[in-house]
C-alpha cells in the first residue's frame, strides 16, 4: 500500500521540483524565440529554455486526492484518513538573488486543517506552525544553496543538466496543441502532453545523487554530508521497481500546460491521473486514487520582497512545543505507527 499512497506525491514533488529548478535558476532576462520550430514540442521546449531566465515570481497551487476505497476491508482508524479528500493548496513568493521566499500552506487531512509557513529572507529560514514563527536551523539554507550564493548555484544549475545529460522537455510525450487562448488576458498556446515518469524519476534521482549537485548544496558527498543534509536525499534502493510500476499504476495521466505566446514563459500547468494497487500488491481496502494538481504562475520577473518573520523563537522551541503538544501538526499529528489501522506501509 506504501507505494500507492506515495505515488501521487511523488508526483506533485516532480512537477513542483521541474517549476521551481528552472524558475529558479533564472540569471539574466533572454529573448524568447520558437527558433523555427512552431511544432507543440517545439512550442514545449522553448518554454523551458525561456523559463531559465525566471529570477522572481508568485506561484499558487493545488494539490487533490480523492480515494475509491472498500470500506469492508478497512479499519474505521485508516477509513477516518481516506473516507475524505486530501486536500493541500498554498501560495509563495520567490526570488533567485538576493534568495527569498515566502509560502503559506494549507491542508486538509480527515476533515482537520493544517496551516504552514515558510520564509527565508535575510540569510536565514523560518517556519509557522500553529500561530508561531521558529527560526529553522542554518541547514535548511544550506540546502538551497546558502546565502549569498546563489548566482553561484544558478550558473551550476543549467551546467549539471547539460552535464548529465537531462532535458525537462523530454519529460513529456505526445505533445498536442490543443489550441491558441486567452489566460487572464494574456494569449496563450494550450498544449496537452502525457509524462513521461519513468524518466522523470530517473533523470532526478540520477540529479540528487550525483557528486555535482552534492556540492551545488554543499555537501561533501551525495548520499551524506557534515551537516547531516545529506540523509534527505533519496537513496536509489528500489529505483529500478518503482520505474517498472508506475506505469502499469497510472491510468489517463495527462498534462496540462498554457505557455504565453509572447514570452513563451509556462503561466499555469495541471496533471491529473487515476492511480490504482500494482498487480499482486495488498493495497489494503484502497481501490483506486484520484489526483489532480494545478501549478500557475504570476508576476514574473517583478520585484518580490521577504522580511523576516516578527519574534521568532528558536528551533529548539520548536521541539520542546512539539513534544509537549503533537497535535499542533493538526491532521499529521496522528500519523505514527499504527495511526492507520496497523496498516504496514514498509511494503
Amino acid at each position: 500500500m506504501r507505494r500507492l499512497l506515495i505515488a501521487p506525491l511523488i508526483v506533485a514533488a516532480l512537477v513542483l521540483a521541474l517549476g521551481l529548478a528552472l524558475a529558479g535558476c533564472g540569471t539574466a532576462a533572454q529573448n524568447a524565440s520558437l527558433g523555427g520550430d512552431t511544432s507543440p514540442a517545439g512550442i514545449l521546449a522553448a518554454s523551458m529554455d525561456a523559463s531559465t531566465a525566471v529570477t522572481s515570481a508568485k506561484a499558487e497551487f493545488d494539490l487533490s486526492l480523492s480515494f475509491d476505497v472498500d470500506k469492508s476491508q478497512m479499519p474505521a482508524e485508516q477509513l477516518a484518513y481516506l473516507d475524505q479528500p486530501m486536500q493541500i493548496s498554498g501560495q509563495l513568493a520567490f526570488a533567485a538573488e538576493p534568495l527569498a521566499l515566502d509560502l503559506a500552506l494549507d491542508a486538509s487531512l480527515a476533515g482537520q486543517a493544517l496551516n504552514v509557513g515558510l520564509k527565508m529572507a535575510e540569510g536565514k529560514a523560518y517556519i509557522g506552525l500553529a500561530g508561531q514563527w521558529y527560526e529553522a536551523p542554518a541547514e535548511m539554507m544550506q540546502m538551497f544553496g546558502g546565502a549569498g550564493s546563489q548566482t553561484a548555484t544558478s550558473e551550476q544549475m543549467q551546467n549539471m543538466l547539460t552535464d548529465l545529460g537531462i532535458d525537462p522537455a523530454a519529460w513529456m510525450k505526445e505533445v498536442r496543441l490543443v489550441g491558441e487562448e486567452s489566460l487572464d488576458g494574456v494569449d496563450v498556446y494550450h498544449l496537452e502532453a502525457t509524462p513521461d515518469l519513468t524518466a522523470m524519476i530517473n533523470d532526478v534521482f540520477g540529479l540528487m545523487q550525483s557528486g555535482q549537485f552534492a556540492g551545488m548544496m554543499g555537501q561533501t558527498g551525495a548520499t551524506g554530508g557534515t551537516d547531516g543534509t545529506g540523509a534527505t536525499l533519496p537513496a536509489m534502493d528500489g529505483l529500478d521497481e518503482i520505474q517498472q510500476q508506475l506505469p502499469e499504476m497510472f491510468r489517463n495521466l495527462k498534462a496540462e500546460i498554457w505557455v504565453a505566446k509572447d514570452s513563451l514563459l509556462p503561466l499555469k500547468t495541471t496533471v491529473g491521473a487515476q492511480i490504482v494497487p500494482p498487480a499482486g500488491e495488498d493495497s489494503g481496502g484502497v481501490n483506486a486514487i484520484n489526483f489532480s494538481m494545478t501549478v500557475a504562475l504570476s508576476d514574473i520577473n517583478e520585484p518580490v520582497s521577504v522580511d523576516a518573520p516578527v519574534s521568532a523563537q528558536p528551533w529548539d522551541e520548536f521541539l520542546k512545543a512539539l513534544e509537549a503538544n503533537p497535535a499542533m501538526l493538526g491532521p499529521l499529528g496522528g500519523l505514527g505507527a499504527g495511526s492507520l489501522g496497523g496498516t504496514d506501509f514498509s511494503q
